[in-house]
């Protein structure tokens, strides 16, 4: 398979090895509008070459493709975020059934496409009463290790950076940095 166009390399540079054996892709967040639109525009015309050589088939590899488009696309980031450089998201995907009606756990893998994990359960919550699936993510790695050592409060977050630090010591998450962002807040 033709490999998208992008940042890939930075894994080596910036993610802990304990963060690849978390279930999760791991998406280096790029907040600058410009670069963005470059990195979409360039894959997407990668993706339209390489399907073009294929013949316009739109198979396996034109959905992995638009996955990984579709990935990419959760690292994008507002501008006004720029403070926190060097944020990485974790993504853990799952796709949609349209004739069953359900949600298919997809399971992680590396970027190289090693498999990382089987699907995680799916669960449900609510958020202002629209339903929202979710999955729960080991970070530690079985309790082995703590990959988390800061967490920004956004401008939209009322706690307190004492409730964090409370909640994280209680369920056992201790030394863990708490700040609030100085980005303001936008509608």
């Amino acid at each position: 398979m033709a490999r998208l166009r992008g940042r890939r390399t930075w894994l080596r540079d910036w993610v802990f090895p304990e963060l690849m054996q978390i279930p999760a892709k791991p998406l280096r967040v790029l907040y600058d509008e410009g670069a963005q639109m470059r990195e979409l525009i360039g894959n997407l015309k990668h993706t339209y070459e390489v399907e073009k050589s294929a013949g316009f088939k739109y198979g396996d590899e034109f959905q992995t493709h638009l996955f990984q488009v579709g990935l990419d696309l959760c690292a994008f980031k507002d501008p006004a975020f720029r403070e926190e450089d060097r944020e990485i998201r974790l993504a853990h995907v799952c796709g949609i059934d349209r004739k069953a009606k359900k949600v298919l756990p997809a399971g992680a893998r590396s970027p190289d496409g090693e498999k990382i994990s089987d699907p995680l359960e799916t669960r449900f919550r609510m958020k202002k009463g629209v339903l929202v699936p979710y999955v729960i993510v080991d970070y530690s790695n079985r309790g082995t290790v703590a990959p988390i050592k800061e967490i920004v409060l956004g401008p939209r977050n009322e706690n307190a950076e004492l409730n964090i630090e409370i909640f994280l010591n209680t369920i056992g998450v201790a030394g863990v940095t708490v700040v609030r962002s100085n980005a303001p807040y936008r509608k």
